[in-house]
């Protein structure tokens, strides 16, 4: 953990990491929000079928951010004080 904090690159790879699953998770959210306001007129089924494959992917998404390999980038990542990471802890907290 210590020789991580004082490595200049390999903190920039780890918040280049975090600024991309930041992106990714926005997308996701949005698109599946957006998807929701175009199904307005759609079936029951349409919708129980949208609400499912919103829970899958949301469950795999969970699932993801608990990965051990993923904490310690975040423990990391603490200690250097990123600028980058208290976003991607609020979206990970909203997930």
């Amino acid at each position: 953990m210590d020789t991580a904090t004082k490595d200049k690159d390999l903190l920039q790879r780890l918040e280049s990491i975090v600024i991309y699953w930041t992106r990714q998770i926005k997308e996701l959210v949005s698109n599946q929000d957006s998807s929701q306001s175009s199904h307005d007129n759609s079936s029951p089924l349409d919708e129980i079928k949208h609400w499912t494959d919103r829970t899958s992917n949301l469950k795999v998404l969970k699932l993801r951010l608990e990965d051990p390999k993923l904490n310690k980038i975040i423990d990391v990542l603490r200690l250097v004080s990123s600028s980058y990471l208290q976003g991607f802890l609020v979206l990970k907290e909203q997930i």
